[in-house]
């Protein structure tokens, strides 16, 4: 039986975690165990605090302490469910599913897990059979709607991806709920064409006309050629997002950035013997090109800025960095004069349209003969100086481009044509350039 100060620190630890604070939930489930080891509800409190810290080791570890002391709770069984299936380890999650189900086949929160881990698997009608099963449930299951919308595009009906995914947009209301949809209106659009993409995404901007996601996201879908640069709240919010599936999900797109603009580093700084470099890396996300810039960088420095707090976490636990930034690269490089040997951008100049601002900072910030290293996507769809493409990002002529380095003071020194990646099946191709302050 719980005593008083028990309940007390286990209220305390359940309210810190519904309002995010994660270590004030520890806090306090950790100091209610010192009185009672054995205590399963806060050993659950340990443990769903850990998990959302992404300390899953220790989070699997409290949870089966719990576990010991509690072996039919469902909750229990669900927390180390849910485990397995953040650590893709699919196939011990679905025979601790089995186990749940017999004893509660209406475990809506047991049936997302299996219809999540089969559309991970590919699974799709094995996936699409047990969400139905959710939304019978409970029909503003958002998360099942999201999934039923995944699996319907993955099946090439986009129709009923479209509405699933507006769906759950409409009940799920949360920035995730809103990224997910803008990405489903995208994929659509290349499968079945803009025109029946529309009436979805002009719904979806009726309902969230204040929301900055679903403002952007529209734009894009229309080629706004109003727009002169991303929405930063758009691009930080989709950045924290997919921060830890950023660099699988690049791969998976053939992405080489970083490999070529590491050619570009190797001709003009690998044959030095002694290196002093100050480096920015603009857009650094993950720090994937920061561990090209480490072999050149000496007894310098390496610095990184991002609008994403997420994929500045990523970045430092590489361990590459002086100094990490969650700002505005214009903001940041403001009052900033002479100071940097190098700046590299890795597909960020993509979410600029126009450049010349964010050039004529660069410039400022840098040392005489300093270079700025870059990649950029080419616009092969009309003649104007930059495109807002669907994706979101921007793409540039070649002419503007070129008129943007002159008019701000650098000389072109070397261009390289790339595909950048793959969208669609399609190439992106852009260019990979180094420009050097006169």
């Amino acid at each position: 039986m719980e005593n008083s100060d028990q309940k007390s620190y286990h209220a305390l630890a359940l309210d810190a975690y519904r309002n995010g604070n994660y270590p004030r939930a520890l806090h306090f489930a950790l100091s209610g165990l010192k009185q009672t080891p054995d205590n399963a509800d806060l050993l659950c409190d340990c443990g769903s605090a850990y998990f959302m810290l992404g300390n899953y080791d220790k989070a699997e570890s409290y949870y089966r302490n719990a576990w010991v002391l509690m072996p039919a709770s469902e909750m229990v069984n669900i927390n180390l469910l849910n485990v397995d299936y953040t650590r893709r380890r699919y196939e011990s999650a679905l025979q601790k599913a089995v186990q749940i189900l017999k004893k509660n086949p209406d475990s809506a929160e047991t049936l997302l897990i299996v219809g999540s881990i089969y559309f991970e698997q590919g699974r799709y009608e094995d996936a699409m059979r047990y969400l139905t099963r959710v939304l019978a449930i409970n029909p503003e299951a958002f998360w099942a709607l999201n999934y039923m919308g995944q699996c319907a595009e993955k099946t090439g009906d986009f129709e009923a991806a479209l509405e699933y995914g507006l769906r759950a947009a409409e009940v799920g209301g949360e920035d995730s709920q809103h990224i997910n949809y803008a990405y489903t209106l995208y994929e659509c659009s290349l499968e079945i064409g803009q025109e029946k993409v529309m009436p979805y995404a002009e719904k979806w901007l009726d309902s969230f006309s204040e929301n900055p996601i679903v403002q952007y996201a529209v734009a894009a879908l229309k080629n706004d050629i109003a727009a002169k640069a991303s929405n930063k709240v758009y691009v930080q919010k989709v950045f924290d997002y997919f921060a830890d599936s950023f660099e699988e999900s690049l791969k998976n797109l053939g992405y080489r950035v970083p490999e070529c603009i590491d050619g570009f580093l190797k001709r003009f700084y690998g044959w030095k013997l002694f290196r002093n470099l100050e480096i920015l890396d603009v857009g650094c996300g993950t720090g994937w090109l920061g561990g090209y810039l480490a072999k050149y960088v000496g007894k310098g420095h390496i610095y990184g800025v991002d609008l994403s707090v997420e994929m500045l976490k990523k970045a430092r636990d590489k361990n590459v960095y002086s100094g990490l930034y969650c700002d505005d690269v214009l903001h940041f490089l403001e009052g900033r004069f002479a100071c940097l040997d190098l700046i590299t951008a890795a597909d960020v100049f993509i979410y600029f349209g126009s450049l010349d601002s964010l050039f004529a900072k660069l410039y400022q910030a840098l040392k005489t003969g300093g270079r700025v290293i870059f990649s950029i996507s080419q616009n092969q769809t009309n003649e104007r100086d930059y495109y807002l493409h669907a994706s979101g990002r921007f793409q540039h002529s070649w002419n503007y481009v070129t008129h943007v380095l002159q008019k701000n003071g650098f000389h072109l020194e070397k261009v390289k044509e790339e595909v950048l990646r793959y969208e669609g099946g399609e190439p992106v191709k852009g260019w990979i350039l180094s420009a050097r302050k006169r």
